[in-house]
């Protein structure tokens, strides 16, 4: 009786050296498959940084160039303010060569008549 004890004693903690033996190689694939995780994650962490680099560097060029036209568009702007001011002037000097060429034709006009009336 002693010995069919012993036996059922030795079963039990055969049991439970199996159920122990499979959590832990339950447990080992998840720690397994976790280091894969975070290692693969770690590389796309590692990817996505590099991008992450390469956009900022995309960025300050783009800013840069950015920079460069604003100052290309303050020049042109500059240019434009500058070639109105002297359509302005041309417009004014025109406007009074236009009304120089009027007063020279009422002359004209004047002296006609007076030539007409003289003969």
């Amino acid at each position: 009786m002693k010995l069919m004890a012993m036996e059922e004693s030795y079963k039990s903690v055969l049991n439970k050296l199996q159920v122990i033996t499979t959590e832990k190689e339950v447990f080992s694939e998840d720690f397994q498959k976790e280091r894969d995780d975070r290692s693969r994650l770690a590389g796309e962490n590692i990817h996505l940084m590099e991008q992450l680099e390469a956009t900022k560097q995309e960025l300050a060029v783009v800013k840069g160039r950015l920079g460069d036209r604003n100052k290309e568009m303050d020049g042109l702007r500059t240019e434009l303010m500058e070639a109105r001011k002297e359509l302005s002037a041309a417009e004014e000097e025109i406007a009074v060569k236009v009304a120089q060429v009027k007063q020279y034709q009422k002359q004209v006009e004047a002296y006609k008549q007076q030539v007409e009336q003289n003969n």
